[in-house]
């Protein structure tokens, strides 16, 4: 991914914005099975106009112990408030997982492309996504 390469921390958390907003372009499609043969189960997102796009990465927002959001911008529009306000100083990590095997364990089919998760440390952001969410 582009910005697990980025050289400072709010490049990192600048590129992760811009991908959670285009990403928000594509709606999930019906869960599908891949073949007959195969019960493997097949999440896949689509445009507006049906074009599919595969898979799309997870992104989650962990605010307070044990708690944590998972931003969907097509499912809680509401939540580009909070998106549009991370930055390095709230952002206390940023940690990621593209591989499918780990990704798949951790968030099953849906972060079967990867995840990348945040932990904020800022109060009134934390207030925003309680009071968004």
């Amino acid at each position: 991914m582009e910005f697990e390469k980025a050289e400072s921390k709010s490049e990192r958390i600048e590129l992760i914005k811009a991908k959670i907003k285009t990403d928000s372009i594509y709606k999930q499609s019906d869960l599908k099975i891949k073949t007959a043969h195969s019960p493997t189960i097949i999440n896949e997102h689509e445009n507006q106009y049906g074009t599919e796009c595969g898979c799309k990465i997870l992104f989650v927002l962990h605010y307070k112990n044990r708690r944590a959001i998972i931003v969907n911008l097509n499912e809680k529009p509401e939540l580009s408030v909070v998106v549009d306000k991370l930055n390095s100083e709230n952002v206390a990590q940023i940690w990621s997982e593209f591989k499918e095997e780990n990704a798949g364990t951790v968030y099953g089919v849906a972060g079967k492309c990867g995840f990348v998760q945040m932990k904020i440390n800022d109060r009134k952001l934390k207030r925003l996504i309680k009071n968004v969410w």
